[in-house]
């Protein structure tokens, strides 16, 4: 009773806490919008434009240092680093904050499965919630990366073909790249607009292409955005060399192909392999919850861990084997 009493209290904590920090995230959010156009107002007016006058003044000190404590906290998840770039690259769109929120809202949820439904110690059921939780949000990021990776590969030659062809036909480049916005399907058709946005604000050729490169972090994007500015920068053909690039990109994607044709059997396997294990154990808490109990007990918590263990080196190990890089 006691055990139930103490996660029905960590449950409210957990939900008071989350009430205050949806309120107080929500404040955050549009007060940084507010920062943004601040900044991008001084930026055109320059350093005698003061309109940053305090707008936070009606908040007391307390709120003012429960919120520069979340900011620091999320800033760190924040950092344009990684993460932060992987998330973008995944195409959700969602915020940190929201991540976050989520991430914890699926740690509760399995640190109640793994409490209740098959007796594991609190301490025990939360931290393996937290290693589940952060393993399953890396997946589906890192999943949805690959694929619109793939995308990004599969249509990146024909943005290319579209300008070479437009600039043969007299077109300059810059009117060039909204008709591959809109012609390209997403994501190169999104970064293309972006870029285009990026130019109609006064950001220069240069560094409009290179923060694309940034973004997309893809060698063949590198390739194209290389020699776009090298030939600005120097002369020459631009037709010539889209055209040369456009060859080595189809050469690179048959060699995926004939990659990804050899490794099929290997990684169905693993897949095969790797999905098993997981599928029986949820088998069996939905089923069968009796048979789990033994790994409840301090005599079978050693071999669920060296199971566990094993199941995630064998994964990694025929991912390893499996994973061909075609750079």
């Amino acid at each position: 009773m006691s055990a139930t009493f103490s996660l029905v209290i960590g449950l409210f904590c957990f939900l008071a806490f989350l009430g205050v920090f949806l309120l107080v995230t929500r404040y955050w959010d549009s007060s940084k919008d507010n920062d943004r156009a601040l900044e991008r107002l001084n930026a055109f007016g320059g350093n005698d434009l003061d309109i940053t006058s305090d707008p936070q003044s009606f908040l007391s000190n307390k709120q003012k240092g429960v919120e520069k404590a979340l900011q620091k906290y999320l800033g760190s998840l924040k950092s344009h680093n990684w993460f932060q770039l992987r998330l973008y690259q995944s195409g959700l769109d969602l915020t940190m904050t929201q991540l976050f929120l989520a991430q914890i809202a699926l740690i509760a949820f399995l640190t109640l499965v793994f409490f209740s439904r098959l007796n594991f110690p609190l301490l025990l059921s939360f931290g393996m919630a937290i290693g589940m939780a952060f393993f399953l949000t890396s997946f589906v990021i890192n999943f949805l990366t690959t694929k619109r990776h793939q995308k990004f590969i599969e249509y990146l030659p024909l943005a290319l073909d579209i300008i070479m062809r437009s600039i043969r036909a007299g077109h300059p480049l810059e009117r060039t790249l909204p008709m591959v916005a809109k012609e390209v399907p997403d994501p190169v058709g999104r970064e293309f607009r972006t870029i285009t946005e990026q130019l109609s604000v006064g950001v220069t050729f240069e560094d409009a292409f290179r923060n694309a490169a940034m973004r997309v972090d893809l060698r063949d994007f590198h390739f194209f955005v290389s020699a776009l500015i090298i030939q600005r920068q120097t002369g020459g053909s631009l037709s010539e060399i889209l055209e040369t690039i456009i060859f080595v990109l189809h050469k690179r994607g048959e060699i995926r192909a004939k990659a990804l044709a050899l490794s099929a059997e290997g990684r169905l396997t693993g897949m095969i392999l790797g999905a098993l294990p997981v599928l029986f154990w949820f088998a069996m808490v939905l089923f069968k919850p009796e048979y789990l109990e033994f790994f409840s007990q301090p005599e079978g918590r050693k071999p669920f861990y060296i199971a566990v263990g094993l199941i995630v080196a064998q994964v990694l190990t025929v991912r390893w084997l499996v994973n061909i890089k075609v750079d």
